[in-house]
């Protein structure tokens, strides 16, 4: 049987006065909007030696860990780079 699922990756971004950046990522299912997976970054401005964090660089942090909480442990046959 074929069977189709198509997922959403929404990223909400914050800051605080300080310049830190947060960041969480959610995977939905798109038929019913359900909470697949979540992941969560946070850059602080003070640690990070850059003038500003952009929001590509702390949501990619985000997205780096949603894949770590699906894709725990690389199993034999995936492709993970």
């Amino acid at each position: 049987m074929l069977r189709a699922e198509n997922l959403t990756v929404e990223v909400f971004i914050d800051e605080d006065d300080d310049g830190t950046r947060y960041a969480e990522a959610l995977m939905l299912r798109s038929r019913d909007r359900r909470l697949v997976a979540r992941g969560h970054a946070r850059l602080a401005l003070r640690n990070s030696g850059l003038a500003r964090i952009e929001d590509e660089q702390v949501a990619a942090h985000a997205l780096v860990d949603l894949v770590r909480k699906l894709m725990p442990e690389p199993r034999p046959g995936w492709c993970v780079r």
